[in-house]
């Protein structure tokens, strides 16, 4: 059977970074709200990961500005300040692909 040389890899993602991602644009998208109150149970069935990888995504998603977490008790959506989020946004803007003007439209509203 002749295999192509050229056939491009997959590439690989760990879940720790598929879950970061995933929240992130979820946020950036609004389809998380600001002040929504966030499960990891949940989270982690809906991105078919364990919790693990979901707490650190949340707590780089902390550093960032896009949550708020208040260890053993809750985690939720950042409420959106003009001045935190301009810096958040150049932040997340560097380390995710870009997303469509479209979508750039519907966060600034939310601005």
């Amino acid at each position: 059977m002749p295999i192509p040389s050229n056939a491009p890899k997959p590439k690989r993602q760990t879940a720790k970074k598929l879950a970061f991602e995933q929240i992130q644009k979820w946020i950036v998208e609004g389809v998380l709200m600001p002040g929504e109150k966030l499960n990891d149970d949940a989270l982690a069935k809906a991105l078919g990961v364990s919790r693990t990888p979901v707490r650190e995504a949340l707590q780089l998603l902390e550093m960032q500005g896009f949550v708020e977490m208040s260890p053993g008790k809750e985690t939720r959506i950042s409420q959106i300040e003009k001045k935190m989020s301009s810096k958040s946004i150049r932040r997340w803007r560097l380390s995710s692909p870009p997303l469509p003007n479209w979508q750039w439209k519907i966060f600034n509203r939310l601005i």
